[in-house]
């Protein structure tokens, strides 16, 4: 009698399901949380080794914490941003005073 991994898991199909109904939901909010931060490297990890969740698991729960505070504005972004609104202001401003 022969104990092949071949032959127990064709007939335990079963433990194939649940272990793909485990690792899917993992890799796939870490691959995509990993690709919206631009990190490519925890990315190529994860697409090429599959860990059963584990590495998934590890980079969701200590190197993607999201920022409880958002980022301030640039002083560069911030000035573009309100010459652009002023820009408009002044543009809606003139034309109510010609009409």
């Amino acid at each position: 009698m022969e104990n092949n991994l071949a032959e127990l898991l064709a007939g335990h199909v079963w433990v194939i399901v649940l272990i793909l109904l485990w690792t899917l939901p993992w890799k796939v909010v870490a691959l995509w949380r990993s690709a919206r931060r631009a990190q490519s490297g925890w990315f190529l990890a994860m697409i090429i080794l599959n860990t059963l969740g584990i590495l998934e698991i590890i980079y969701l729960a200590f190197f993607s914490q999201e920022e409880a505070t958002p980022q301030p504005l640039a002083a560069a972004t911030f000035k573009a941003r309100f010459e652009s609104d002023q820009e408009k202001l002044e543009e809606k401003i003139n034309k109510k005073i010609i009409m």
